[in-house]
């Protein structure tokens, strides 16, 4: 895999947006911190809620990004979407 074609930080917070071989894009994010006992830097799932809001706000700007250059036609779900349940 490549390197993502923008990339968000914001105090140990990751978000990537990675192009698609349809031309679209996904989004991942991760959280990273420095074990002070190792001094090693590990991946937490872990959110605190000041954790959360800068995930929001990173996601966000992810978003936008996506839908500004994003030049496929908008999506419109079909029959075919819906989970029979």
């Amino acid at each position: 895999m490549g390197a993502p074609v923008k990339s968000y930080r914001n105090k140990g917070i990751d978000v990537a947006v990675w192009e698609t071989r349809n031309g679209g894009y996904s989004i991942t994010w991760r959280k990273s911190y420095k074990d002070k006992q190792t001094g090693e830097y590990k991946e937490s799932k872990t959110l605190f809620p000041s954790d959360a809001k800068l995930l929001i706000e990173l996601l966000w700007n992810a978003i936008a990004f996506c839908e500004e250059n994003d030049s496929r036609p908008p999506y419109t779900p079909s029959d075919d979407d819906k989970v029979p349940f």
